[in-house]
């Protein structure tokens, strides 16, 4: 079973989500969630994909990007390159997105 994000947004345990970036994508399917913590501590030019699902909400908090902002853009090609719908961010390390990544999701 799938929902499309808009739906989702819908919901009143989302009512606290705010739209960042991509509103262009509030279309699509979600059918999985999962958990962006480390996997994309280390990236390299050579990193995989296949590391989340597609459909996926991907929920996270940043923490694998704490003291290092440029590793965000890159992580989230990697989520497109690998079919993932949705990003969360839970606001602990970063309040707001480099000016880069909502550029690139829009």
């Amino acid at each position: 079973m799938s929902i499309k994000i808009s739906e989702l947004l819908q919901q009143p345990a989302f009512s606290a989500f705010r739209i960042a970036a991509g509103i262009n994508g509030l279309n699509r399917s979600v059918s999985k969630v999962n958990i962006l913590d480390f996997e994309y501590d280390a990236l390299s030019d050579s990193e995989p994909f296949g590391l989340f699902e597609k459909e996926a909400f991907v929920l996270t908090s940043l923490l694998f990007a704490k003291h290092h902002p440029e590793m965000i853009l890159k992580s989230i090609k990697l989520l497109i390159q690998d079919g993932a719908s949705a990003l969360a961010i839970k606001e602990i390390y970063y309040h707001e997105l480099p000016n880069e990544v909502i550029e690139y999701a829009n």
